[in-house]
């Protein structure tokens, strides 16, 4: 399965509209695509979303690749992972460093922004980091 992901430029309500390409010409120009299949997304975040996105921090961030993640006491943490910006999962040692706290260490990146993908109990959350 192809992935792809999409950064819509605020909230608000967004109309996102996906069809495939079927094959090309001999000069490069597409032969056909299927009927678009489209969905209404709605973007944004609630009073409880900034509870849980607040509640997690990455220090020190702009980092090296290595850094701890802080977890508020009422957030069920259950896991993590890194993401580049073309979508690739680095791998990551993470070690519970305290009792909410969780030290994350990388292998050498190329300096960049990443995401680091948080799952908890109630949702999953996005938060950028800097690799320098």
């Amino acid at each position: 399965m192809n992935k792809v992901n999409i950064c819509f430029p605020d909230e608000g309500t967004f109309t996102l509209c996906v069809y495939a390409v079927i094959g090309r010409s001999y000069d490069g120009l597409y032969c056909s695509k299927t009927a678009p299949v489209c969905k209404k997304i709605t973007v944004g975040t609630t009073a409880n979303d900034n509870y849980f996105e607040n509640g997690i921090q990455i220090i020190p961030n702009p980092n090296s690749g290595d850094f701890i993640l802080n977890v508020d006491e009422g957030i069920q943490f259950s896991g993590l992972e890194l993401v580049s910006i073309e979508g690739k999962v680095i791998d990551i040692n993470s070690t519970k460093s305290g009792k909410n706290q969780y030290r994350i260490q990388t292998k050498k990146l190329e300096s960049g922004i990443y995401q680091l993908k948080i799952r908890t109990k109630q949702n999953i959350f996005y938060k950028s980091m800097v690799i320098q």
